[in-house]
């Protein structure tokens, strides 16, 4: 097994956990973006989000809500969060096991994205009805 998040879960590496029950646990990132950062976990191995039953994916979701209100009542300078999934390598993901960033945020962290050279463009409403068209017609 080289998934570390499977370690994490089963004891076999460390982790400061936040939260565990039965679908999911909860820990702190061990490269935090801002104190507090922690990422909520499936117990079960699944590389991508589409893979994860209905209940499981809902439960991380909501366990994640409920970090984001403890986190911001310990740290008096979080002022928002961002709720993060990487969903496949392409996307940035760099564990294969799906996990659900909770980071919180304060003003001039430095913390941000990188858009690509195409973001910023206004695509026209007949471009995005094709493309409505090609999600649809599946």
């Amino acid at each position: 097994m080289d998934c570390i998040f499977c370690k994490i879960i089963i004891g076999k590496a460390e982790a400061v956990f936040l939260h565990e029950d039965d679908l999911v646990v909860a820990f702190l990132d061990i490269m935090p973006v801002n104190e507090g950062h922690a990422l909520v976990v499936p117990r079960e191995h699944h590389e991508r989000v589409e893979t994860l039953d209905e209940a499981t994916y809902l439960h991380l979701f909501k366990i994640g809500r409920d970090l984001m209100r403890q986190i911001q009542t310990a740290f008096a300078d979080v002022t928002a969060f961002n709720f993060i999934i990487a969903n496949g390598k392409d996307a940035g993901q760099e564990v294969p096991h799906v996990h659900l960033h909770i980071i919180p945020r304060k003003l001039g962290d430095g913390f941000g994205y990188k858009f690509g050279p195409n973001y910023g463009k206004i695509v026209s409403i007949d471009e995005r009805k094709a493309t409505a068209k090609k999600i649809l017609d599946r």
